[in-house]
């Protein structure tokens, strides 16, 4: 009878065992479909979780830079950002990769319109950063208001207008037949008021070119005059290095000229740049070429779309820092450039009168032999006569060579120094 007991107590065990071993194989499996690929894409092991630790991030204008520690080398391949149900929001690639040094803070600057995203960047969720065969971590839920509104707190402004020089002083006269204002965002939308005389038209918006990344030429001469106006007025050229190597892009213009500019490495390493960039403003593009072609109206041998009115190259700094060099300024012209500070006046008011004014008072100033230390930053005034490589640096009042000199600007203050 004893031994009857223990064979019903041991099949009674032997059962219970079973059944926990089901639920615990069962628990397992609910955890790995529901939790551990919560944070992971389908396509990527998970099995290498925690190569990197992630100590905290922080948002920038329409970027976030991530904070993060490893215990050996590592290279960062792509950083998606999820919702938090897990699933797959944006895709960033790094070309080349992102290296990550041991035992050091490493900075992942996470640039929010550049991401391919297959749906709209979340209010809040999780990012994954990504090796080219697994997930080196995932990032604690992280708030991606600012990324999600892209690049729209960074703003550039331009000014032109007729101008004259004679007897070493500047004219400029806001009521004659042409001035032009624009105001930049460079990775959303264009504004600006197109003004005649006193009369100014109607703000438009355009939104911007940014060509694929790794683009290396743009090449304006085999387009078709459609193809011309769908760039808009400002065309965004990305630097694949990210000022890490010398980078190389080309414009071959209208008439078949090929205009070359050198970006010089800046940095050593990726994780330093959020973006590096050569911004080119046409100021011959307008809204009503399409009825001018369409109408037999269109003359391009009077205008002349090239896209190198203005090229700029702008570079940020995962410090809030922005780098501005003029790389080439041209036109009958002149041409203001400004980096608005954090709260500007409405987009109306600025450049129908904030923008103007200031530039008057720019001039006023160095017409009688001293600086200007504008409250919108003003930087620079390009004035066109003999020497068209020459610029007025405002805070001075000095006649400089443009291809000498860039300012540092402090995004969250607006202030500019010479580098």
């Amino acid at each position: 009878m004893s031994s009857i007991k223990r064979a019903a107590v041991s099949h009674v065990v032997t059962s219970i065992l079973a059944c926990a071993i089901v639920v615990i194989v069962a628990m397992l499996i609910y955890l790995y479909s529901t939790v551990l690929t919560f944070h992971a894409p389908s396509s990527e092991s998970v099995s290498n979780i925690g190569k990197i630790k992630v100590i905290g991030y922080r948002p920038g204008p329409g970027y976030l830079v991530y904070y993060v520690t490893t215990n050996e080398p590592i290279t960062i391949k792509d950083v998606v950002i999820e919702y938090l149900n897990g699933t797959i929001a944006c895709i960033e690639t790094f070309p080349g990769g992102l290296k990550l040094s041991p035992d050091t803070l490493n900075t992942i600057p996470v640039i929010g319109t550049l991401l391919h995203c297959m749906r709209k960047i979340p209010d809040t969720g999780y990012v994954l950063f990504v090796t080219s065969s697994s997930i080196s971590a995932i990032s604690p839920p992280s708030d991606f208001k600012s990324l999600r509104n892209g690049l729209k707190e960074l703003r550039f402004a331009y000014f032109e207008d007729e101008v004259a020089r004679s007897n070493d002083r500047l004219y400029v006269n806001l009521s004659s037949d042409y001035w032009d204002s624009i105001l930049v965002y460079p990775f959303a939308k264009i504004y600006a008021v197109r003004c005649h005389g006193n009369e100014c038209g109607s703000i438009w918006t355009k939104t911007t070119t940014v060509l694929p990344i790794g683009q290396t030429v743009l090449d304006i001469k085999d387009m078709t005059l459609e193809q011309r106006y769908d760039l808009g007025p400002i065309v965004v050229v990305i630097n694949p290095t990210y000022a890490t190597e010398d980078w190389t892009f080309k414009i071959i213009d209208a008439l078949g000229g090929v205009h070359t500019f050198t970006l010089k490495k800046l940095v050593s390493s990726r994780t330093k740049v959020v973006i590096d960039m050569l911004l080119l403003w046409e100021d011959t593009w307008h809204p009503g070429v399409l009825k001018e072609i369409q109408e037999g109206l269109y003359n391009p041998n009077y205008v002349i779309d090239n896209w190198i009115d203005s090229v700029v190259r702008i570079t940020i700094f995962v410090n809030d820092t922005i780098r501005i060099h003029v790389l080439s300024e041209g036109g009958a012209w002149m041409h203001a450039f400004f980096l608005e500070p954090p709260q500007p006046s409405s987009i109306e008011n600025f450049l129908e009168k904030d923008l103007p004014n200031d530039v008057l008072k720019a001039i006023s100033a160095i017409e009688n032999g001293h600086g200007y230390l504008s409250p919108i930053g003003l930087k620079y005034i390009k004035p066109y006569y003999n020497d068209i490589h020459q610029i007025y640096w405002v805070p001075t009042g000095e006649l400089i060579d443009l291809s000498t000199v860039a300012w540092l600007c402090n995004l969250k203050t607006g202030k500019c120094v010479e580098e």
